[in-house]
Order: structure tokens, then sequence, then C-alpha cells
């Protein structure tokens, strides 16, 4: 893979994700118990800006790594977790959260990852949704540009 917007990757990623869901079990509502509810993807690589202005990724081989043409300390970590929710499911109607949204989000903006992240990018805005179906936290960080740059899901008890 050559360079690509980090937000086409993650979409694609999660098109792909869907597309396999529908190919599994035949339908896009699959049965619940024959459903992926949670996927992962974790990947060196390396982070550059787009002509765009946006957060770009370059996946890294290991020839690349092994011809000393990249130091292995100079690449990052993208980790991404896709969870498949429900709509409208009964038993989640009326859950709350145990923790306000502002106890999240201080938790998020705490992490060295994203405070590094935006000293990059000139600084991120970090929000959270909570998802009553998982019972899990959503937060997003975007740069100034408005772009996604972290998805982050936190379950409502902690880290």
């Amino acid at each position: 893979m050559g360079e690509i917007p980090l937000s086409e990757f993650v979409e694609a990623a999660g098109s792909a994700l869907a597309t396999a869901q529908k190919d599994l079990v035949g339908t896009e509502m699959p049965v619940t118990s024959m459903a992926v509810s949670e996927a992962e993807i974790d990947l060196a690589i390396a982070v550059n800006s787009t002509a765009e202005g946006g957060v770009g990724i370059q996946s890294i081989s290991l020839a690349d790594l092994s011809g000393g043409a990249l130091d292995a300390a100079g690449l990052s970590r993208l980790k991404l977790n896709y969870v498949a929710v429900v709509e409208d499911h009964d038993s989640a109607v009326g859950i709350q959260p145990r923790r306000p949204k502002s106890d999240v989000v201080a938790e998020v903006s705490s992490d060295e990852s994203l405070i590094r992240l935006g000293a990059i990018l000139g600084g991120l805005e970090i929000d959270a949704s909570y998802v009553p179906a998982t019972q899990k936290w959503l937060v997003v960080a975007k740069d100034p540009s408005d772009n996604v740059v972290r998805e982050i899901v936190i379950d409502d008890l902690g880290r």
C-alpha cells in the first residue's frame, strides 16, 4: 500500500468489515449470534501530512525496516477498534452512563500519545458519546481542520 489519507483508510477498513459481515451471514441484518461484534486492526505505519493538510499514513514492510531505509523508532502504531451496535436494542433503552462525559474526555485528554499528537497537529478537539447498547463510550479526537485523527472505545467503568 502506498500513502493514503487516514480518513480514507478508516472508511475502507470499516467497509471491508461490513462486507465481510454480510458475506459471513448473507444479510446486512445478521442474527446476533452470528454477528461479528468487535474487530481490531493493529498496524505499524509512517505518519505524515497530506497536501490537503490532513493526516496521511503509509504502510511499512519488513524489507523497509531490515534494509535500513527507516528507523523503527520513528514509526507510529495505528490501532483501530470497530464495535458493532444494534440499533433500538430494547434492553439498552434507558441505560445511563455510570460516569459523566467530562470524566471520560478528561481521561482520554491525559493520554500521552494524544498530548504529543495534539502538539504536532496544533491542538485536538476531543468529544465523547455514550453508546447504551454496549455500555461503552466512543471518544473522537479531531484536528483543527475537523479531521478525525483518533477514535477510542472505552468501557463505561474505565479502561
